[in-house]
């Protein structure tokens, strides 16, 4: 049985542009040089700002990072390729987000001969550039733990253009910048069984995060199934770092003329033992949706493992002209597993649940 913990959070921007965006894709022409464009989403109903699950991963790094936390480094291998360093036991973003490396091992003739009949087995022969050569699959996967959405404008948005000035000491330059003020969610699905979890395998082809070379070689202490623990105390730490990373949401881009405050102003979520997301889809035409998530919390509750944890800032949204809060509380009055409270209450209630 798994144990995922399933949630959804809701940030509120009054003047904001969270993840920039090119010409060429905005479709912007060669007549607006000056001019930065936002991220956005359109359909027949309009234009959905958005931040991509990349640019969310990068600000959780961001946080996790000032908190301690080992980031693996990256190394460029040319123009369209890079790699980390495949140790997930050390590095937070390789454990919880995942990795590829693919690769292949090279040994000339001489080096092959001095290996072991066993670690030759491993090989093949290649002929390259009229030369014997030995090669290897070194490939390592691993499943990224912490899947996310990108952050999403819940309703059409109007983007507008602010004009700005940069003066020189000739003409003034004018450039614009595409800016906007709305409601947007996130989901977030986190594997807490499997954080922390590393297995080692001489199986190049399917997910493994250590060779049993490199797993003795970092002196690592692999069991009779070929698996390593991380220390509960430092798994306990990458679980509840990426859960404040996700609260307390934010990041550098345009703060400077446009400081937003993007901590979670609602969020919801509970151990279900199946990664699918239930929460995902609860706002609907600009406001959450009651009867939705009701049906989604009923239809689900056989896998549910936890209490369900509700945070909602006070005067955060009006349903029906109430407060959010207000109504969840009269709607979910009855159900002794549901507890709402504030954002940071949800936050740390799941956290101690966790413990």
């Amino acid at each position: 049985m798994g144990k995922f913990l399933t949630g959804c959070i809701a940030i509120e921007t009054r003047n904001a542009r969270l993840n920039g965006s090119s010409k060429d894709v905005e479709g912007g022409g060669n007549a607006l040089q000056n001019i930065s464009y936002t991220k956005k989403i359109r359909n027949r109903n309009g234009a959905f700002p958005y931040a991509s699950g990349v640019y969310v991963k990068k600000n959780i790094k961001k946080y996790v990072v000032a908190n301690g936390h080992n980031i693996s480094n990256v190394n460029s291998i040319d123009t369209t390729q890079a790699v980390t360093e495949g140790n997930p036991y050390k590095n937070y973003d390789e454990d919880v987000m995942g990795f590829m490396i693919a690769s292949k091992l090279i040994l000339t003739e001489e080096e092959f001969a001095q290996l072991p009949d066993i670690e030759q087995s491993t090989f093949k022969r290649v002929t390259k550039a009229k030369k014997t050569l030995y090669e290897k699959n070194i490939t390592k996967k691993r499943k990224g733990r912490l899947m996310v959405t990108p952050i999403q404008a819940i309703a059409k948005t109007t983007v507008k253009d602010e004009f700005n000035v940069r003066e020189t000491n000739k003409t003034n330059l004018l450039y614009t910048k595409e800016i906007y003020s709305t409601i947007m969610s996130m989901g977030f699905n986190l594997d807490i069984l499997n954080v922390g979890v590393f297995s080692v395998s001489e199986d190049e082809s399917g997910f493994r995060d250590y060779s049993p070379e490199e797993a003795e070689n970092l002196d690592l202490n692999t069991n009779d199934e070929g698996i390593i623990f991380l220390d509960k105390v430092e798994k306990r730490r990458r679980i509840t770092d990426t859960l404040k990373a996700i609260q307390h949401f934010n990041t550098g881009i345009a703060q400077a003329n446009n400081l937003e405050d993007l901590n979670a102003k609602f969020v919801i979520m509970a151990e279900y033992s199946i990664g699918n997301n239930i929460f995902n889809n609860i706002f609907r035409n600009g406001v959450l949706d009651i009867e939705y998530l009701v049906e989604a919390i009923e239809e689900n509750e056989s896998y549910r493992l936890s209490k369900i944890y509700m945070g909602v800032r006070s005067g955060f949204m009006k349903i029906d002209g109430k407060d959010m809060k207000e109504v969840l509380q009269e709607r979910f009055k009855d159900n002794q597993y549901i507890i709402i409270g504030t954002v940071g209450e949800a936050f740390d209630g799941y956290i101690e649940y966790l413990d």
